[in-house]
């Protein structure tokens, strides 16, 4: 963490929600959503944050 601060990074954390699973060789249909569905909705989060950073001028390192 210590080389984090120092380095001014960016953390972005994520959650990938409640995602069907394929555990014991059957699906488990409990989840809200598929995997594809959990992926696409991160890659959303991160376009979206890294267009705030990058009319901020401070972008992603």
């Amino acid at each position: 963490m210590g080389r984090l601060l120092a380095s001014e990074g960016k953390v972005l954390v994520l959650h990938p929600g409640h995602v069907q699973t394929n555990m014991q060789e059957k699906l488990d249909v409990a989840g809200k959503l598929t995997p594809d569905e959990s992926s696409e909705r991160i890659m959303v989060l991160i376009d979206r944050r890294l267009a705030v950073d990058l009319s901020s001028g401070e972008g992603l390192d």
